[in-house]
């Protein structure tokens, strides 16, 4: 679904995306577009291709590096040390 993507991409997890639901298309594409992740069709060879790509050290840099300058992170981190802080 569309939060196990974003938590993928704030773990900066390269990924392979495939919407299954009507309201997953444009999330999908937008992050697709911004080249945080590899969008696939609900197709059995698309989904295939795809994970081979994404198998590619390359492919998996550029995912990386892409999720890394978008200041993805993750919250559990900033929650933390923002409680931490309060406890000091």
């Amino acid at each position: 679904g569309g939060d196990t993507l974003l938590q993928a991409l704030a773990l900066h997890i390269p990924t392979v995306a495939v919407p299954v639901a009507k309201d997953q298309h444009a999330r999908i594409n937008s992050c697709a577009a911004q080249h945080l992740c590899l969008k696939a069709e609900f197709d059995t060879s698309v989904m295939i291709n795809c994970a081979i790509a994404l198998r590619e050290p390359e492919m998996q840099m550029q995912l990386k590096q892409q999720m890394s300058s978008q200041g993805l992170s993750n919250g559990l981190d900033v929650v933390m040390a923002q409680l931490e802080a309060l406890l000091r």
